[in-house]
């Protein structure tokens, strides 16, 4: 494989920083290359290669489709004119498409002109021309648009100089350019060797060229770690809020600028620390400087210009390096000295006028940590090829792996001391590969290096690198490769070596290579030159090579110290922190990474005095500083600690006394000892005793002990031990311990405690319990305290005392309860509770002598939660959701459709409930159903705000229009609600919340929507609104309309549009959340048991609040309230509504006697939070009374304080008091009336008089221009005086008079204060932050300011802009025009027209407009975001998804050549051609695929020739040897690059092959040359002088298509058998040898029918009867045979005709239309047989019989014949004496005659009834009958008989035959004789005659004359290949009539009548009746269907 690169990429870079460009893949070769682009911009792309080109390219121009081009766009010539001039315009979305700037395309001239003519065209047709349908129609006007909006595109170009600054802009960010900045979101974990090979840094161990060092400290311990952030994390003011500047685009005039990621370091790095920053669009070459800052510098001032204008300070650590429209990587070194421990800041200011978009940030700490998991990655330079000033450097690559996994690689070309790539390419990996990659011939001299790295393919995690360093020089190419080391290579304070290293590249041309020195010792830093010899292809070179050193540090570091105070017994942790602070060290270079050592004592602060500590300071080079630095110790006051007091064993009146002398102080100890009394404070002045110890304790922690004698029994004694001690003044004074108690039989009252709590139903009983004595009677005094229980509430106060007399040791106390769940003053939500509520009972004084027990002062009571009254707070943070519409597809779902004009619809109206089909579109409603809990209901009615309503809709479009939501509070009205234009939504409607209209793809799959959405301008399938109106809410993540909680919200749906629009509902599921934006509210304190509080008394107060204190949101921890008696502290209540407070009466509360306790404060009311995570409002607390009072008289006593040396203070009062203003050590004594008194050394330590001090960060601006929505600012308040911060207070103001007003600050988790301001003003408002701070001692900082910002709150609805896109292509072009019109929004909040962002570049400037408008040219797939921002930062956007572009030409693997076997022709073959070259995308923006138009054709030439040759397919075939060269070309005219390849060894051949066809012998073809045969082949000989290569075959018209299988060897003749396709058919043959010399044969045709006709069912005409197997007619019978024959065709069926006496003859009927007619007629009777066919070809078919005629046919015309016999004789008399014996004769048969059998006889006597005969003429035919009739059958009293016979026979002939004879009146009836038989019939003869058969005369021997002959119309035409009778010949078959009946046998032929009536005569076999019902269902149905189209068509007219 090989990579070229033929293009220099203009780039430069700072430091180490690296652009890794990402541009051109080329996916389906082994390799992809890629450049940014040049500085000029010209050049081309080419598949595989980029080239430079000498002159810029030509202007690209989008030629129309054929037939299109602006035909008839408006009226008149100036019209076709200005079109004319339009249609020339290049699209100005093609400027940026390639991804480089095409200045070229635009020609300023051209713009002018067309100017000119759109002015003058608008001017005569007035400014609304293009709104206007009388002057431009249809489409014509959309084209006119689209060309009008190119013009304005081209020209907004012009006037774009630098980057646009909308972030989304599709001119100058188009979709390409977007997928790049989306590609590699999660980018791989970096190492410093990552950097060292990919990215140009050098390792600390190996110095660079050129370039400042970064060195290691030795033996440091590294901290290896990669730290990776792809995710927003923080704001300009450092405050750890992310403010979303990441993974955008951001200009300088973003109010999140400048774009910052914080990482947390818990380790420090010892070596080294870089910065990988991922960045798009960083247009480097075009004067760019996007500068790097490290934590605070930021706020530095940007007091320093750079060479382009741009602003920065001296601490930015670099800047971005990369080129336009491309990702870049810029890899910067951070000093490691600025990082630090926790939080780091890394911000990137974009420079004025350029956009840069973030991906990520990588930390590479001390060489990061990674694992590669490759064998073998390794490059190795190969070749250098200089052409054209352009110089190509090849490195040979080998790959070896684990695995078959498909890794990718990456090589760059890079200038080792500036960082600058010149050159990169992609590609696949392979085992062995070469990379090539191209530099200028002038590019400077130094060392460049390639860098390889092996990636995975789907994570992009580096897996391996590797790299080969060159030298260059300039204008000579390639030089050896030199490589230089140091020695040492870190920071030294010694001398160092430099060794350069000189070696040969033998492959490159490169040898004898030396350097002059080899090595140089140096002692200090700077530049040293080194001479490199060689020879370069036998030529003697020269370069001079520079190694910078700058590691030479000999200069040793500075300590500065201030001297350190601590106080004896100090923690040796303070010490140590004071002593460190007390150091200030410098050094010239770098420190060690501990620079200082030293130790400080354990015992440093045990004693006082001044202590030494020697410091060592040492710094990264080893040179080290000593200073000796001071601890000065001052001693502690003295003090006494009195120990145990315990009686001596065996003694009644002496006690044991012991104390240690824990500090000594400064002063002489002169005598220690213990003194002892009766009184309280025992003094030596004043006592019952004293003892000296011997000798005096003068030591630290000395022990003291005495014994105290006399002691009196059942006295009480107070004992303290003394010291008396001499100040260096010479005074004496005496200073005391603190009192003990001791005495012998001293009475034990007790300690009283709450022991036991326990419940009973309403009540609770509290155990009070006395131990440890029961003497004496003891009065117990207890109350009843609130917790999250309260009094009067929950239970009932109860206070009083309980007397226990002597001896007593229990009592209880019984407190009635009210209940858990009971309401205070009748508030609904102080029922509820998450938490168990308590209260407490507690004893507050004992009189008596008896103790409290502090531990035990109180017992609690728990009253469980009622589960019922338990809020589950998922209902805050979770959303309840319903499913109107389960989700299904297509037209399943609710349909909504328009109105028709017919009910008042247009295209600018809208219903909701009717529609076109007079049904109702699809509504719902939805209302608390989702909160079904009662208890919820009822506690979310009395504390919640509302709630939020949204919904998730599937739609599904059936016909196209447009769709509409509707939601709001009120049912809608049935009627039409008007809307400003068929797309906009409906707004002010009674109860309207929101509203949009939006685009559903018409019959594309359903489309999901959540509705309300904040986003307008979505085109067809974008998903969200086109258009929307109403109020929207974000909370959650999501977006809702908001609600009370007593309202319904309607969602209603509808359509608009031309014509029909119907839509369908596809799926429905609306969510809901509690809304509650108002925080607890404090109803009150709880009522108090009564009693007064004296001071040191402990107190609880409980603040009852409206709803549920969430323990979760609220903060709690340190929360307090201020009260008269002090400051009490949260104690418990979260998750109730109850939230108490504990603390003590402090000592110090002077209330001037009896007062009632007052809370007048809450510390941070901000903090207490109800379960709703919404940013509520908090309440103010003004302050209220208990209903306990407070007592807080106090005692007075005399006070003198010595101020060490001062004199006493006294007053006339006995009172005393002393302000101290400096910390220190104070002696305090109180001397009571007496004389005597007490010391007490006081030590001060927490005076603080300083004031605080504030610091507002902010790195927000405050520009007029720079509007927000929101804003943080971080607020760093300090404390210097030691008391610390105590409050933070801040208010945000309209101008910078000081607050009346403060609210307190929180400080956060972290411990820092960070104050937001969230606009609520709907017009541009300057706000200032004001902040204030108090300390621990109530210093109260300078007030500071911060602003003006400049405040707004965010439009919503339709106070947001929008913009809309029409245009979009539905065919493949090489470009699309996408016209946009963006309109200012209208409502509350909305601003004017600022920019509008577009594919190709903002329209920025005076666009202060209510409506522009405008076109966009783009020329790739993908999604093209249009946005439009107002003044205020108001912005809406639309989506287009464009997939018909194809730009990209087609492309094939390789070529390959094969010739042919004789080696007389070549083939040249492409592999893996494509078009599907063009990226395709769906609605998401993810890359679906690649496409293309299609590939049209293939051409080639030879090389020098200029005629190309066009082709199709994937090959082509040559008879010249040489070097083909080969492109394609798709449907859209783009052209491929060449392809070569040479054909070689082809053989010349002259001689035309021979061949000749014939159809195989033996076939047996009939007279007409037909065959029949089962098989046919035609049989081919063929030879050719060096082999016949091909053999062809072709069958009529068709193809010639290769005949397989034949032999090609050279001068034999061999034959190949081609198998006929049966039918008539003409075949050609062609035989071609290799040389492609071809020989065609002569035509064969051939007459092949192997199908045998076929028989159908045999029907009969006019069948009378089927009876015994005969078949019977009567006049005639017809006999239909259907035959089907499909091949040669056949004229007649023959079959054998057998009379029933008589000689069988064969006979033939004519076939007409498929039926042949064998006609028989009265009378016959024979069989009719062997009925075959035989077509053309003589294929006979099967035999066939006629069913149900086994014994044959009859047909006969004769009725039957009856004979009458009169007492045995057939003569009658006139006139019988009695009546006769009268016989009857039945004959059916006469003479000569054929029968069809009797089927039936019957007769009557005197019209009497009819006596059928019962003879059996069911068995078999039977001709004749015979019988007598009965003498019962004739009537005695006749005078005439008359008898009637009716016979017939079973064809239905019938005759009647009558008898009538007289009978002599008076006569009488006898018998009959019995004739022996009835008399027979005569015989009828047999014929042996045949039927005579009547047909058309021909020539024969014999002719036969029909009985009755039909008149033929005209003869039939006889079929085809039907042979003539010879002549004499006789031929006995049917007459052929003109209705195909064949033979008449007998009688003329009837006109049947209809089958089915009986009555019409029929036409075709078909009764006319039914003709007439067919006829009128036609015009039935013909008379429907015009009547729907006329109505469709009125329906459309009314539309």
């Amino acid at each position: 494989m090989v990579i070229t690169m033929k293009r220099q990429i203009a780039k430069t870079a700072r430091g180490v920083a690296l652009a890794t460009m990402v541009a051109l893949v080329f996916a389906s070769v082994d390799f992809t290359v890629f450049s940014a682009a040049d500085s000029d911009g010209n050049g081309t792309i080419e598949q595989g290669v980029i080239t430079a080109s000498a002159d810029p390219a030509e202007p690209l121009t989008a030629a129309p489709e054929e037939g299109t081009v602006s035909q008839n766009l408006v009226p008149g010539e100036k019209s076709a004119g200005l079109s004319a001039l339009l249609e020339k315009l290049p699209d100005p979305l093609t400027y940026l498409a390639s991804g480089e700037a095409d200045e070229d395309m635009i020609d300023p001239g051209q713009l002018d002109e067309a100017r000119e003519a759109l002015d003058e065209w608008l001017a005569e047709n007035g400014a609304d021309a293009m709104e206007n349908n009388g002057t431009v129609s249809g489409g014509d006007g959309e084209r006119l648009s689209e060309l009008i909006e190119r013009l304005e595109g081209l020209e907004h170009i012009c006037d774009t100089e630098t980057d646009c600054m909308d972030m989304e802009c599709p001119y100058h960010y188009p979709e390409m350019i977007q997928q790049r900045m989306a590609e590699n979101e999660t980018p791989p974990i970096l190492t410093l060797a990552d950097l060292v090979e990919e990215y140009g840094v050098e390792m600390p161990a190996e110095n660079a060229p050129i370039a400042v060092q970064t060195f290691a400290v030795q033996n440091a311990v590294t901290h290896p770690q990669t730290l990776m952030l792809t995710a927003d994390n923080e704001n300009n003011s450092h405050t750890g809020k992310a403010d979303s500047d990441i993974d955008v685009l951001m200009s300088s005039k973003e109010n999140t600028h400048p774009i910052e990621l914080a990482f947390t370091l818990d380790e420090l790095p010892a070596q080294s620390a870089y910065l990988a920053i991922k960045a798009y669009d960083v247009d480097e070459d075009g004067a760019e400087t996007d500068y790097v800052y490290l934590n605070d510098d930021i706020y530095l001032t940007m007091d320093k210009t750079n060479s382009y204008g741009k602003k920065y300070n001296k601490e930015t650590i670099g800047y971005l390096a990369g080129t336009n429209d491309t990702w870049n990587t810029t890899v910067l070194e951070i000093p490691v000295d600025k990082l630090k421990r926790g939080k780091n800041v890394i911000s990137v200011t974009v420079a004025p006028g350029w956009v840069v978009r973030v991906d990520w940030m990588q930390l590479i700490l001390d060489g990061g940590a990674a694992a590669p998991n490759i064998e073998e990655f390794s490059l190795d330079l190969k070749d250098a090829v200089t052409e054209d000033n352009l110089v190509t450097v090849q490195s040979h690559v080998t790959i070896r792996q684990k695995g078959t996994t498909q890794y990718i690689t990456e090589y760059t070309l890079t200038q080792t001391e500036t960082g600058n790539v010149l050159d990169a390419c992609f590609g696949q990996a392979q085992e062995t590969e070469e990379a090539a990659l191209g530099m200028p011939l002038n590019s400077p001299s130094g060392v460049y290096k390639i860098t390889g790295i092996l990636k995975d393919p789907d994570t992009e995690a580096i897996k391996a690198t590797d790299s080969v360093s060159f030298y260059f020089v300039q204008g000579t190419g390639p030089g050896p490769k030199v490589s230089h080391t140091l020695s040492p290579n870190v920071l030294t304070n010694q001398d160092v070596t430099i060794t350069v290293s000189a070696e040969d590249m033998p492959d490159m041309g490169v040898i004898d290579v030396t350097a002059s020195p080899g090595t140089m010792t140096v002692s200090k830093n700077g530049t040293y030159d080194f001479t490199i010899h060689y020879k370069l292809k036998d030529n003697n070179k020269s370069f001079t090579y520079q190694v910078k050193v700058d590691n030479i540090d000999k200069a040793a570091p500075k300590i500065n110290y201030s001297p350190v105070t601590v106080l004896e017994d100090e923690a040796q942790e303070t010490v140590k922190k004071l002593f460190a602070e007390a150091f200030s060290v410098s050094d010239n270079r770098k420190l060690a990474d501990e620079p200082l050592s030293y130790t400080i004592p354990a015992d440093v602060s045990s004693s006082p005095g001044t202590k030494t500590v020697t410091v060592t300071a040492t710094d990264a080079a080893g040179n080290k500083s000593t200073e000796s630095c001071t601890i000065t110790v001052t001693a502690k006051p003295l003090e006494l600690k009195l120990g145990g007091l315990t009686a001596v064993s065996g003694s009644k009146d002496k006690y044991s006394l012991k104390a240690v002398l824990t500090h000594t102080g400064a002063d002489e100890i002169r005598e220690t000892g213990f003194v002892w009394g009766i009184m309280p404070s025992p003094a030596l002045e004043m006592n019952n005793g004293s003892a000296k110890t011997s000798p005096a304790v003068t030591t630290k922690n000395g022990n003291l002990s005495a014994t105290a004698t006399g002691l009196i029994a059942g006295v009480e004694y107070y004992a303290r031990a003394y010291a008396k001690v001499t100040a260096s003044d010479g005074s004496e004074k005496v200073i005391y311990s603190e009192a003990g108690k001791f005495g012998f039989g001293i009475p034990s009252y007790g300690t009283f405690s709450v022991s036991g709590v326990s419940n009973s139903g309403s009540s609770t009983t509290f155990t009070i319990t006395r131990s440890g004595g029961s003497d004496g009677k003891q009065t117990v005094y207890y109350r009843t305290v609130n917790g999250s229980a309260i009094g009067g509430t929950h239970f009932t106060h109860k206070q009083g005392t309980v007397i226990f007399e002597d001896g007593e040791m229990s009592k209880t106390v019984s407190v009635t309860e009210l209940g858990v769940t009971k309401a205070y003053n009748n508030d609904v939500g102080t029922q509820y509770s998450n938490a168990d509520r308590t209260y407490s009972l507690e004893i507050y004084r004992v009189e008596g002598g008896g103790a409290i027990d502090g531990g035990k002062r109180s017992g609690t009571r728990t009253m469980t939660k009622s589960l019922g009254y338990a809020i589950d707070r998922t209902i805050y943070t979770q959303e309840k959701s319903i499913t109107h519409v389960a989700d299904t597809d297509g037209t399943k779902g609710k349909q909504v459709a328009d109105t028709t004009g017919k009910q008042s619809g247009k295209t600018t109206n809208v219903s909701f409930l009717k529609n076109r089909y007079d049904g109702t579109n699809y509504n719902t409603s939805s209302f608390l159903q989702y909160y079904t809990d009662p208890y919820q209901q009822k506690y979310l009615n009395a504390t919640a705000g509302g709630w939020y309503y949204r919904y998730v809709l599937r739609s599904y479009e059936d016909v196209d229009g447009y769709e509409h939501a509707y939601m709001g509070t009120l049912t809608l009205e049935d009627k039409n609600y008007d809307i400003s234009k068929e797309d906009a939504a409906v707004t002010g409607v009674n109860g309207q919340l929101w509203a949009c209209n939006f685009l559903q793809g018409a019959r594309n799959r359903e489309g999901t929507y959540n509705f309300p959405n904040t986003r307008t301008g979505g085109g067809e399938n974008a998903y969200y609104p086109k258009n929307s109106s109403g109020t929207t809410y974000s909370y959650n993540g999501k977006t809702w309309v908001n609600l009370r909680m007593d309202d319904t919200c309607y969602a209603y749906f509808g359509a608009t549009g031309d014509g029909v629009d119907v839509w369908y509902v596809d799926g429905l599921t609306s969510y809901a959340m509690v809304q509650d934006e108002k925080e607890p509210v404090l109803l009150g304190v709880a009522p108090m048991a009564d009693g007064t509080y004296l001071p040191g008394d402990p107190i609880t107060v409980a603040l009852v609040f409206d709803e549920i204190v969430d323990n979760q949101n609220s903060s709690l921890s340190g929360l307090t309230i201020t009260t008269n008696v002090g400051t009490l502290t949260y104690a418990g209540g979260a998750d109730t509504n109850v939230l108490y407070f504990t603390g003590t009466v402090s000592a110090n509360t002077s209330l001037g006697g009896n007062k009632t306790l007052q809370v007048t404060g809450i510390s941070n009311v901000a903090g207490i939070k109800d379960m709703c995570s919404l940013s509520g409002t908090s309440q103010t607390f003004p302050g209220g009374n208990t209903n306990v009072a407070v007592d807080a008289t106090k005692p007075t006593a005399t006070i003198t304080a010595d101020t060490s040396g001062s004199n006493t203070v006294t007053t006339a009062n006995g009172t005393a008091s002393l302000k101290v203003t400096e910390n220190g050590t104070y002696t305090v004594t109180l001397t009571d009336g007496c004389g005597s008194e007490i010391s007490k050394s006081i030590e001060v330590q927490k005076i603080d008089a300083r004031k605080p001090t504030v610091t507002i960060r902010s790195g927000s601006s405050t520009a007029e221009d720079t509007v927000y929505p929101e804003l943080t600012l971080a607020v760093l308040p300090e404390d210097t005086g030691g008391s610390g911060v105590a409050k933070v207070e801040y208010a945000w103001t309209n101008d910078t008079a000081e607050p009346s007003s403060w609210t307190s600050l929180t400080a956060g988790a972290d411990g820092s204060y960070q104050a937001e301001y969230t606009a609520t003003e709907t017009a541009k408002t300057a706000k200032y932050l004001q902040v204030r701070v108090a300390d621990g001692a109530e210093n109260v900082s300078t007030v500071i300011r911060s602003g003006p910002y400049y405040m707004m709150k965010p439009a919503t609805g339709n106070g947001l802009p929008t913009i809309t896109v029409t245009g979009n292509p539905t065919v493949w072009g090489k470009s699309a025009v996408l016209t946009w019109t963006a309109k200012k929004g209208t409502g509350s909040g909305a601003g004017e027209i600022a920019s509008v962002y577009t594919p190709d570049g903002t329209q920025t400037g005076d666009l202060i407009s209510d409506v522009t408008t405008g076109t966009s040219k783009v020329t790739k797939n993908g999604i093209y975001v249009f946005r439009v921002t107002d003044q205020y930062g108001n912005s809406g956007s639309a989506e287009v998804l464009v997939t018909t572009i194809d730009n990209e030409a087609p492309k094939l693997e390789k070529l390959e050549c094969s010739l042919s076997a004789d080696k007389k022709t070549g083939t040249i073959r492409l592999t893996d051609a494509t078009d599907d070259c063009t990226a395709v995308y769906d609605n998401k923006g993810n890359r679906t695929g690649y496409s293309g138009s299609g590939i049209q054709t293939g051409q080639y030439r030879l090389e020098g020739e200029n005629t190309w040759t066009t082709f199709t397919g994937d090959s082509f075939t040559v008879t010249e040897n040489g070097k083909y060269v080969v492109r394609l070309e798709d449907r859209l005219g783009n052209i491929s690059k060449e392809y070569s390849v040479e054909m070689k060894d082809i053989f010349k051949d002259t001689q035309k092959p021979s061949l000749t066809a014939a159809v195989e012998s033996g076939a047996g073809a009939n007279t007409d040359g037909r065959y029949h045969a089962t098989v046919l082949h035609i049989s081919l000989s063929y030879s050719d002088n060096v082999g016949t290569e091909k053999l062809y075959g072709k069958a009529d018209e068709g193809n010639f298509a290769e005949i397989s299988g034949i032999s090609t060897e050279p001068g034999t003749t061999f034959t190949k058998t081609y198998d006929c396709v049966e039918g008539v058919h003409t075949y050609i043959f062609k035989a071609e040898d290799a040389a492609g010399n071809e020989t065609v044969s002569a035509p064969v045709t051939v007459k092949w029918d192997k199908t045998k006709p076929v028989i159908g069912e045999i029907t009969f005409e006019q069948k009378a009867a089927n009876i015994f197997d005969w078949i019977i007619g009567k006049k005639s019978l017809i006999l239909h045979i259907p035959v089907t024959e499909e091949g040669s065709g056949a004229d007649e069926v023959t079959y054998t005709v057998t009379p029933a006496s008589g000689t069988a003859k064969n006979a033939a009927a004519r076939i007409e239309e498929g039926v042949a007619e064998i006609v028989l007629s009265a009378d016959w009777k024979g069989s009719i047989t062997d009925i075959k066919c035989t077509d053309a070809a003589g294929n006979a078919s099967d035999t066939k019989s006629i069913t149900g005629a086994a014994n044959g046919i009859i047909v006969e015309d004769n009725p039957p014949e009856t004979t009458f016999s009169v007492n045995g004789s057939t003569a009658l008399a006139e006139e019988y004496e009695e009546v006769p014996a009268i016989a009857v004769s039945v004959k059916d048969a006469g003479e000569n005659a054929v029968s069809a059998g009797l089927a039936s006889v019957a007769y009557r006597v005197n019209n009497g009834a009819e006596n059928t005969l019962q003879e059996e003429l069911d068995i078999n035919l039977k001709t004749e009958a015979g019988f007598t009739i009965p003498a019962e059958k004739f009537p005695s009293d006749a005078e005439e008989i008359t008898i009637a016979v009716r016979a017939t026979d079973n064809a239905g002939n019938q005759s009647e035959k009558s008898l009538t004879i007289r009978i002599h009146t008076g006569g009488t009836i006898v018998d009959p004789p019995k004739p022996s038989e009835p008399p027979k019939p005569a015989e009828t003869p047999k014929s042996s005659e045949p039927p005579k058969l009547t047909e058309t005369p021909k020539e024969s021997s014999e002719r036969l004359e029909p009985t009755d002959p039909p008149k033929p119309s005209a003869s039939p035409k006889p079929t085809p290949g039907t042979p003539a009778p010879e002549a004499g010949q006789t031929v006995e078959e049917p007459t052929s009539t003109d209705h195909g009946k064949d033979m008449t046998v007998g009688g003329t032929e009837e006109n049947h009548k209809c089958g089915l009536c009986h009555i019409c005569p029929t036409f075709l076999g078909i009764c006319c009746f039914v003709w007439l019902a067919v006829i009128l269902a036609a015009v039935l149905s013909i008379w429907i269907v015009l009547r729907r189209n006329r109505r469709e068509k009125e329906e459309r007219e009314e539309s």
